[in-house]
């Protein structure tokens, strides 16, 4: 399966083709278009449908349908669909091909592009399917052999053509895959389900999720003869699988971590019987470990499963034919060592991907719309450009303030989710941006979180994973106005629903929030959260276990399982939180970041129980000035040094640094089986005065392909070339401990003000 590389953003389209005179049941497939387009420019794309074996239209102008999008200063990607009339004299049985114009209007930087492809396709009367296409504009000149990547970085796209391939990302040649689906066969055919987050949690696009991309088929194709079962939709009645139950994951997460023996895989619906497939694809070609159950929707295994980067699904087999079988869901399966939490890889490469954000950017006259930039985990090191952006283009948005990642639609590929608390005349947002094996991503879904004025609702995001075991994960997201701080458990479906809320004014509850924590090892998620205003001060994390939430019914119950204090007046402590397995045991551990204290402390607690949330003796490390601020930020949980043990990073934003006040430094501890290692510590620093290096830190799966993780560093008021614009940079950690230098990556804020790098993806 190829991902594609995209340069800015991307538009998304659905065509439903209807065929054997639109009779029912009826036979059509519908085709989900992705472009690396700019939406901004003007664009028309036509189809027609055509007989196998005959020439292409001359022009697009011969299509019965089209669809015109005007020039708009909107990034916003375009979905919609429409139908087209089949070929005349079908029988019902033939290959019909699908040519495709498309036409993107110049831009500033780029001219006008127009190239068609041709896709061919066997279809059954009666049967009805998708299919996913890509078509590459972002080549740099006006061309019909135009390549996914930079033409520059193409340079045997002549030999793939030859060949019946296309240009892959890393310059070599690729397959031209097409991958039709069922679909229910009285779904309509002039107003096809847009590819959102409704329609997935559904079902009906399950598979359309798991298929491949098509792009740069110039020349036709012949990808549907009984060799291809891939193009061919397989035999049975779609209606009858439109009403098959899917299987939708709850346990392990997409991209998480596990032990080779002992896991309970959880699904979301009882299964009469069948088997969990362990496979080394995604498409589960090659299964190396099975686990049958009866009557169940979890299994255990028992032994010792395969150690890897592996692929588990749910096959009901041939006994539950009103099951639908599952999609597959990636896991890393150790013996022993690291049990990292779920990983933001958004393309399911295995290398992680960097992401931060400047929620106080100006954009396009917007003050404080917010921003992000992303990067693709790539070896030797990931892209040196931003391989994605985003924003709001609202004023005062404050897009990208919160950040957090997960498989929001359970399709086995992680999505992201932004918060914009000023978004929505204030309300706050969250929008979800959902990933597919094309790394563009199709399709977002926005949620609105109706807060009062000045809230901030949406200042704060974590993913807790899914709670109630419904297939649907929750986050939680916080209001943090001054005297309105509160935080809700809300629940991702089609809408949003709010679970729980919780309020707590005037602690500064929710300044920080641990995303995928499991402290007691049972696979159901803790919420863990700070408060460093409560008591004085002193400040407290407040911790509800997982396993005590009653979520029966809309309103939901948690009560709090414990609440750690510190010791004095004004330590500030909760001000970061994060959890990871510091000591290799198998459970996440907590640090809590008391920046308050005489030089700043992070206090790392270990857990000790599988039936309770409980701590050994805490562990406190200290900075080594007065006001070092130390513990402002901490992460946990992934192994830097590759000895087998997670690690733990510390950022002190007003260390002094080679005589430089508040320039800022990052201390980073190895793991050990009795917590963090204060002998092997290491600190780097910030080169500029009052640059605040360390003001946020992120421990990141391993982005360069040195199977190590990496630490992200943010100094958000560094002023490069302009005052506050903030930086960041990425640094990897040899097998001794010590940290490369220069960094990975480095990267600035793009003007006055934006304070880039304030808040990490971690």
């Amino acid at each position: 399966m190829t991902a594609v590389r995209v340069g800015r953003s991307l538009f998304a389209v659905s065509i439903a083709l209807c065929l054997a005179a639109c009779r029912s049941p009826a036979t059509y497939v519908e085709v989900i278009v992705a472009t690396d387009a700019d939406p901004s420019r003007a664009w028309t794309l036509a189809v027609c449908p055509v007989r196998a074996g005959s020439a292409d239209p001359s022009s697009m102008e011969q299509c019965p349908q089209r669809w015109t999008q005007p020039a708009a200063s909107s990034n916003t990607p375009f979905e919609g669909s429409f139908s087209a009339q089949p070929p005349s004299n079908w029988n019902g049985s033939d290959r019909t091909d699908l040519v495709l114009f498309a036409e993107v209007g110049a831009s500033a930087t780029s001219p006008t592009v127009r190239f068609r492809r041709r896709l061919s396709l066997s279809l059954l009367r009666g049967r009805a399917g998708y299919v996913r296409v890509f078509l590459p504009v972002q080549c740099g000149q006006a061309s019909s052999d135009c390549q996914r990547t930079p033409l520059a970085s193409c340079t045997v796209a002549a030999v793939c053509e030859e060949r019946g391939e296309t240009c892959g990302d890393e310059g070599q040649c690729v397959p031209v895959e097409v991958e039709p689906v069922e679909r229910p066969a009285d779904a309509a055919t002039d107003a096809l389900p847009r590819p959102d987050a409704t329609v997935r949690d559904a079902g009906a696009l399950r598979d359309v999720l798991d298929a491949s991309d098509v792009s740069d088929a110039s020349d036709a194709r012949d990808v549907s003869d009984a060799s291809d079962v891939t193009a061919v939709i397989e035999a049975g009645d779609a209606a009858d699988a439109a009403m098959r139950t899917p299987v939708r994951l709850v346990w392990p997460p997409t991209e998480g971590t596990v032990r080779s023996t002992g896991v309970e895989f959880r699904w979301n619906t009882r299964v009469p019987s069948g088997v969990v497939l362990l496979c080394t694809d995604r498409a589960c070609a090659s299964s190396v470990h099975s686990i049958p159950f009866t009557d169940a929707d979890r299994v255990r295994s028992m032994s010792a499963m395969p150690t890897g980067r592996l692929f588990w699904r749910v096959d009901p087999g041939g006994s539950s034919p009103s099951i639908a079988p599952s999609v597959a869901w990636p896991v890393t399966v150790k013996a022993s060592g690291c049990i990292e939490p779920p990983a933001f890889d958004i393309d399911s490469d295995g290398l992680g991907e960097v992401m931060a954000s400047a929620h106080q950017a100006t954009v396009g006259g917007l003050v404080n719309a917010g921003t992000y930039s992303l990067w693709y985990g790539r070896a030797p090191a990931p892209t040196t450009a931003a391989s994605r952006s985003g924003t709001l283009n609202v004023a005062n948005a404050h897009y990208g303030e919160g950040l957090a990642h997960g498989d929001v639609d359970g399709n086995g590929y992680v999505d992201f989710i932004v918060g914009s608390p000023g978004g929505d005349m204030g309300m706050g947002r969250l929008t979800v941006s959902l990933s597919t094996a094309v790394r563009a991503m199709p399709a977002s879904a926005v949620y609105l979180l109706r807060g009062p004025v000045a809230a901030r609702r949406g200042a704060r995001v974590a993913m807790l994973g899914d709670l109630d075991g419904d297939g649907a994960i929750e986050v939680v997201e916080a209001d943090i106005g001054t005297g309105m701080e509160s935080l809700r458990v809300r629940s991702l479906q089609s809408t949003s629903v709010v679970r729980l809320t919780i309020n707590g004014p005037n602690t500064g509850m929710s300044a920080d929030i641990a995303s995928h924590c499991d402290l007691d090892g049972d696979g159901v998620p803790e919420l863990v959260y700070g408060a460093p205003r409560f008591d004085a001060m002193g400040g407290a994390v407040k911790i509800h276990r997982g396993a005590n939430a009653v979520t029966s019914g809309a309103a939901w119950t948690w009560p709090e399982a414990l609440t750690v204090r510190c010791v004095g007046a004004n330590d500030l402590c909760g001000t970061s939180v994060a959890c990871g397995d510091i000591d290799g045991d198998g459970r996440h551990d907590l640090v809590v970041g008391a920046p308050g204290t005489t030089f700043g402390s992070a206090v790392v607690l270990r857990s000790t129980s599988t039936t309770s949330i409980a701590f050994a003796a805490p562990i406190r490390l200290d900075g080594v000035q007065t006001n070092d601020r130390f513990g402002t930020s901490v992460a946990m949980g992934r192994d830097a040094n590759g000895d087998g043990f997670c690690d733990l990073v510390v950022g002190s934003q007003n260390a002094i640094a080679s005589g430089m006040i508040n320039a800022g430094s990052v201390t980073y501890y190895p793991g050990s089986a009795t917590g963090p290692n204060r002998m092997l510590a290491r600190t780097f620093s910030g080169n500029v005065a009052g640059e605040q290096f360390g003001h946020a830190v992120a421990l990141l799966r391993d982005s360069n392909g040195d199977d190590r993780a990496d630490i992200l560093v943010g100094a958000d008021l560094a002023s490069p070339t302009a005052m506050n614009q903030g930086r960041i940079a990425l640094y990897s950690i040899t097998a001794m401990g010590a940290v490369v230098t220069p960094p990975l990556l480095s990267s600035n804020g793009a003007g006055a003000g934006d304070t880039f790098g304030g808040v990490l993806m971690r």
